[in-house]
């Protein structure tokens, strides 16, 4: 058997149970174990992995865990460019949407000409913005700066520019898109 740490990062932490959540874990695995039984072994889907790092190195799903390892497991990385490090899978796991928590009508139709999946979510209620954005990964665009912290929100990003043409701008810069 071996010793390994385990840190699961953002929604990843759903599959676990509370208590243990955004914090590393101890766990004894069977020798010669890959990367891919520890996920599966989490019951998290693989398909939901982005980035995985032992001992702060990029690994691939098939790669063997050692005795005293620290393995961090990423979701898909929606403004940060991972693409130099280890692929887990074959394209990019990114596809970026966005819902909109305010009426930003010009916005929206910039975005959404520019080929970016954009909604408006004026007509949902906060509950139901926070429900669609976790359930359809779709990034909410605010002008409220607090909005995030009110509520327990995964993806949100608060615009500072004023102008649509601005916004899309700001919006396409803090992605990387």
């Amino acid at each position: 058997m071996k010793n390994i740490t385990v840190r699961l990062y953002e929604e990843l932490n759903d599959y676990l149970p509370v208590k243990i959540r955004k914090s590393p874990l101890k766990m004894k695995i069977p020798d010669h174990t890959p990367v891919i039984r520890l996920i599966q072994r989490l019951a998290i889907p693989e398909d939901e992995v982005d980035l995985i790092l032992i001992n702060s190195q990029p690994a691939g799903l098939e790669t063997q865990i050692n005795d005293d390892d620290y393995i961090s497991v990423y979701p898909e990385f929606e403004s940060f460019d991972i693409s130099r490090l280890q692929h887990i899978h074959d394209k990019p796991l990114r596809k970026t949407r966005f819902i909109l928590h305010e009426d930003f009508p010009e916005l929206q139709n910039l975005l959404n000409r520019a080929g970016y999946d954009c909604r408006n979510g004026n007509d949902y209620s906060e509950e139901e913005l926070v429900r669609t954005s976790n359930s359809e990964k779709r990034i909410i665009i605010t002008r409220e700066k607090y909005f995030m912290h009110k509520l327990n929100i995964n993806r949100c990003y608060c615009l500072k520019a004023d102008t649509p043409e601005k916004q899309l701008s700001e919006i396409q810069k803090r992605f990387d898109l």
